[in-house]
């Protein structure tokens, strides 16, 4: 981040120097919680099917299974054991 004013630097350019680096470390935040989001989800997924298909489970098994991971991932594992409901739905 910013080391603060410079200098002889016009408070305009503090300012704009300050928008700028707020908005470039802003991006750096967003692009690696989106990336734990994604990848976060498509695990979830990936892992509950192959759990599910490597007990022999039915199709409809392997869907359920997928859309449990799904569900957990979007809305996170404490809210789920908050909630009181299993974890094999």
């Amino acid at each position: 981040m910013m080391a603060g004013r410079k200098p002889g630097e016009p408070a305009t350019e503090l300012l704009r120097r300050v928008v700028r680096e707020g908005m470039e470390h802003a991006a750096e935040r967003i692009e690696v919680e989106a990336a734990a989001v994604v990848g976060s989800l498509l695990g979830a997924i990936k892992l509950a099917a192959v759990v599910s298909l490597s007990r022999g489970d039915t199709r409809d098994q392997v869907w359920q299974a997928i859309m449990t991971a799904t569900e957990i991932s979007l809305q996170g594992l404490p809210d789920r054991l908050k909630s009181g409901r299993q974890l094999t739905s």
